[in-house]
């Protein structure tokens, strides 16, 4: 069922936020394993703090060389006007249940506690979501749950056993959770489409918190000396397209000797991917890196690449946007929303290697065509997908749930 179209189109304009001084009390519920930023201005609970605050219940791994063995209030006690709580997660199949049991009953110990949320936000639809479930129905409390992609669509893309297991259970327990939600928060029009047997309350469609402004002074791009590489930054390299990418590049890199292609992110098992490689000295392959340094690569490249088979939204494509960089992505479920074909990027059909190399071999001789593209997706990404906006959005769709709970239809 796909999202109506009585609602605006993402980046349309908005009114002002509400000079009210009640601010919303909130509970997120968000999946770990990455520690929050402690930079300020890169939490999006920093910026949410300006009309709300509350609570983030979260996991954390295990792992004594970054000290988060010790407890989450000697680490982390506040982020904005959010206090910071978390379990050490465990491993192996108890897991997802011991998460649940933390989320649910933190949650629940939080209300009762320091009183009553006004919405709890959980992010994705399995346990950080059923957790909010019983948080929700216990406390008598609105749920929003933040969908980050299409539910389903990264299982198409695995042959091993215990992915087709998980689409499975997925397949029913994804629509039975969403459509209990109060309000599901959506990256773009269509993300729910193809799931079953669903009626969904409230939809509302707006984008990622990507902390923009930060992006500039972090890596001081106007400083730093271009380099003649293309980039690929992110993970899993598979659903990523990595693989349709370097063919692509095999396909067009003799043709320019001096451009290479970086590819950077987490892998467990690069060999098929160095394989396809073939020893073309002009691919390189590097580990993961910390914010600053990718946005240091970001900086300093030709272009961005994101041939993904799936993606809900594609932050780095925010972030390269906001660095002044031409992107050049896949036409695939959420990215369309946010790259305009020949406007600020050139998108290309999914796992197709053959009209990827066109494209990119059309960007690196065009140096014209490059700067219209990076110039527009500068104006483009501060004008409709800054954190303002992202506050905007977000008020609204509290300011719209409140409308709601008072008529009494939530």
């Amino acid at each position: 069922m796909s999202v109506g179209s009585s609602r605006a189109t993402l980046g349309d304009s908005l009114n002002p936020m509400s000079e009210s001084n009640q601010r919303y009390r909130l509970l997120f519920i968000h999946p770990g394993p990455v520690p929050p930023s402690q930079t300020e201005r890169r939490n999006a609970l920093y910026h949410l703090s300006r009309i709300s605050h509350g609570d983030l219940v979260t996991t954390r791994w295990a792992s004594e060389s970054d000290g988060t063995l010790v407890p989450s209030e000697e680490r982390f006690q506040v982020l904005g006007d959010f206090h910071y709580h978390a379990i050490v997660s465990v491993t192996g199949m108890l897991r997802p249940l011991k998460t649940l049991l933390y989320f649910s009953a933190k949650g629940v110990l939080l209300s009762l506690r320091s009183g009553p949320y006004d919405a709890i936000v959980t992010y994705g639809p399995f346990v950080p979501s059923i957790a909010g479930l019983v948080v929700s129905r216990l406390t008598r409390t609105p749920l929003i749950i933040d969908v980050p992609g299409h539910p389903l669509k990264g299982y198409r893309y695995s042959s091993h056993w215990g992915a087709r297991i998980r689409a499975w259970a997925a397949g029913w327990l994804v629509p039975a959770v969403l459509k209990r939600a109060d309000v599901l928060k959506l990256l773009y029009f269509a993300q729910l489409d193809g799931l079953q047997d669903a009626i969904w309350k409230k939809t509302v469609v707006f984008h990622d918190f990507v902390p923009l402004s930060t992006i500039e002074k972090e890596t001081g791009y106007g400083k730093v000396e271009d380099g003649n590489y293309l980039l690929f930054l992110g993970s899993p390299w598979f659903l990523k397209g990595v693989d349709v990418l370097i063919r692509a590049f095999n396909l067009i890199s003799d043709r320019f000797p001096a451009v290479s292609l970086k590819v950077v992110g987490h892998c467990p098992d690069r060999g098929p991917f160095e394989k396809l490689a073939a020893d073309n000295p002009q691919i390189t392959f590097h580990t993961g890196v910390p914010h600053e340094e990718a946005m240091r690569l970001v900086a300093g490249c030709r272009a961005l690449v994101l041939p993904s088979r799936t993606e809900g939204m594609g932050r780095v494509l925010l972030e390269a946007m906001a660095a002044r960089k031409p992107i050049v992505a896949t036409c695939v479920d959420g990215i369309p929303t946010y790259i305009e074909d020949g406007e600020n990027g050139l998108l290309v059909e999914p796992e197709n290697a053959d009209d990827l190399a066109a494209k990119l071999e059309l960007l690196l001789g065009d140096n014209n065509l490059a700067e219209h593209l990076a110039s527009e997706g500068f104006r483009r990404v501060f004008e409709r997908f800054s954190e303002e906006r992202y506050i905007e959005h977000f008020q609204r769709m509290l300011d719209d749930l409140r409308e709601r709970s008072a008529h009494g239809s939530v």
